[in-house]
């Protein structure tokens, strides 16, 4: 996996300690007929809870636009794509050794003039048709959302990262998201600012050794590395 992105504090922390990143949190963005939002996400495995809101996007006319994960046994597809407080037929599953492992890109499109909103995962694009128009500026949130009116605190353990925003089919915006520090990640074409609550930067995490556990082994101990799954191997007799 890529060593930067922006890690997201879930249902591990209380709910004002979760994270959350706002794009024209202080100014709406703005499009012409058409918008793409892409970007590429990934889950911590071994959560408990993977229920949440992967991003909220909030049009002028005060519609949102949801991705959310719902994990319940009696869902067959947990990613679910919610308008307003309608969940439309677009629902998918992504298999968990890539959800947890690697890198899925995902792109949301709407088409304001057709009334249409579109998903791409996985080579598949679905639609949805809006009863209503969209407008063409918008506030666009992943995670934790404390915007009047559109709050949820509920997070999956998510990792994001590379958000493109293209505007009639041209790239107007790009936030890798590969900050070390600071509560804000800038926009390599505009430098435009998205704004972040308690981040957890990866690219932090691959510089600074860390501590993850302690323990003794016994008798002549080996150590091997799989350097593609990024997954380090003790062997010995027994563990103490």
């Amino acid at each position: 996996m890529a060593q930067y992105g922006l890690e997201f504090a879930s249902h591990n922390k209380e709910a004002d300690k979760r994270t959350s990143l706002l794009i024209g949190a202080r100014e709406s963005l703005s499009f012409e007929h058409k918008l793409s939002i892409a970007f590429d996400l990934s889950f911590l495995p071994f959560q408990q809870d993977y229920f949440g809101y992967i991003f909220r996007l909030i049009t002028e006319d005060g519609v949102n636009i949801d991705l959310m994960y719902d994990r319940r046994p009696d869902q067959d597809k947990h990613f679910k794509l919610v308008v307003g407080e309608d969940f439309t037929p677009v629902s998918f599953n992504i298999p968990p050794t890539q959800l947890y492992y690697h890198w899925t890109p995902m792109r949301l499109e709407l088409d304001a003039d057709r009334r249409q909103v579109y998903f791409v995962c996985a080579g598949k694009r679905y639609s949805y048709n809006l009863n209503k128009n969209l407008g063409t500026r918008f506030k666009l949130i992943f995670g934790a959302n404390a915007i009047k009116n559109f709050q949820t605190m509920d997070v999956p353990p998510m990792r994001l990262k590379d958000i493109k925003i293209e505007d009639n089919g041209r790239l107007k915006f790009h936030w890798p998201l590969d900050e070390v520090v600071g509560n804000k990640s800038s926009d390599l074409l505009r430098k435009s600012k998205a704004e972040t609550v308690n981040p957890i930067w990866i690219k932090q995490q691959r510089s600074e050794w860390k501590l993850q556990s302690t323990f003794t082994l016994e008798g002549q101990a080996s150590v091997a590395f799989d350097q593609t799954e990024e997954t380090l191997f003790l062997l010995a007799t027994n563990v103490l």
